[in-house]
């Protein structure tokens, strides 16, 4: 059962990150590139980026209650490194993002689709 709990954790997350991966390259190549004008702080937004954020820590979550060791270390370690990398995300972001948007998006869809085929296969 826990076996099944865990690899159904870890394909649903390569699923959501293979699909954002995905659209984002899509919508660097679409004809009509909109500005999105929406507030992710608020409503539907903060709702998706809250469920795409959580999806991966509750896969981790599962597999550290599985392996059955002292969770508080290794939850604070997590904690302070997804802080960590969202910060540096945005400050990179705002810097570079102007500039080579399109391209960035590529990359990043690629990325993205990269760690779903690592978080599906390898774990």
């Amino acid at each position: 059962m826990t076996g099944f709990i865990g690899s159904s954790a870890r394909i649903l997350a390569a699923v959501i990150l293979a699909v954002i991966g995905g659209r984002l390259i899509w919508e660097q190549f679409k004809e009509e590139r909109r500005k999105w004008k929406g507030d992710p702080t608020r409503g539907a937004s903060l709702l998706a980026l809250m469920f795409a954020t959580s999806v991966d820590a509750l896969a981790a979550g599962f597999t550290l209650a599985l392996v059955d060791i002292q969770i508080l270390l290794p939850t604070i370690t997590i904690g302070l490194v997804a802080a960590s990398m969202t910060i540096a995300g945005l400050v990179f972001g705002k810097a570079v993002g102007l500039k080579f948007s399109k391209s960035a998006g590529v990359v990043g869809g690629l990325l993205l689709i990269g760690l779903a085929a690592k978080t599906a296969f390898i774990g």
